[in-house]
């Protein structure tokens, strides 16, 4: 499978119950950098930056606020060292406070693959519902996804074959977060990410 072709020109959101696609944007991709060590995945693209048709891009304000603020490393080492891609490739509409959480469709159908592309020494998962994905599929996979909370993943380092998992808050001013959520995002996840691009 040419992963990146196969996303780029994706049309299952136009088929009923497949997947959410709200505002009929093709979906998001970015290549895997040649020297790719961390993979991000987060829940979906963000309606502007589906809008847009951008993603690891200076107009997306929220891949800015993930390079500078969240993870504290220049865009240069980004685009040089991270495949940012999410559990959904497009956007899933508006909820309260947030948005819709996508069907596992896409997930089911690329992020091993991406991952087995990737080979990362660390992934980042960014919010509930990427992170508890990840966390049983790469994780451990003999625990069922209903079985994980969140709560009990995330801002920890979790180690598997190797790899290296993180599982953090979003960072969007929305989501919520306690005050072990931005210790951890602010003060220990850039200290990992700096050690991970150096090795």
């Amino acid at each position: 499978m040419d992963v990146f072709s196969d996303i780029k020109h994706c049309t299952d959101w136009k088929r009923d119950n497949l997947c959410k696609n709200f505002n009929h944007r093709p979906p998001l991709w970015m290549r895997i950098p040649e020297k790719c060590k961390i993979m991000m995945v987060s829940q979906a693209p963000s309606r502007p930056a589906s809008n847009k048709q951008i993603l690891a891009d200076n107009r997306n304000a929220t891949f800015v606020d993930i390079y500078k603020n969240i993870l504290k490393i220049s865009e240069d080492k980004f685009h040089k060292y991270i495949y940012w891609t999410h559990y959904a490739k497009c956007y899933p509409g508006p909820a309260n406070g947030g948005d819709k959480i996508p069907t596992v469709y896409c997930a089911d159908k690329y992020l091993s693959v991406e991952f087995d592309l990737c080979k990362p020494k660390f992934v980042l998962g960014v919010g509930g519902c990427a992170s508890i994905y990840m966390y049983s599929k790469f994780v451990a996979p003999e625990i069922s996804k209903t079985q994980i909370k969140f709560k009990n993943i995330r801002n920890k380092l979790h180690r598997c074959k190797g790899v290296k998992y993180v599982f953090v808050t979003h960072p969007a001013p929305t989501a919520t977060k306690t005050a072990a959520d931005k210790k951890f995002i602010k003060e220990v996840l850039p200290g990992l990410i700096k050690k991970t691009i150096e090795m």
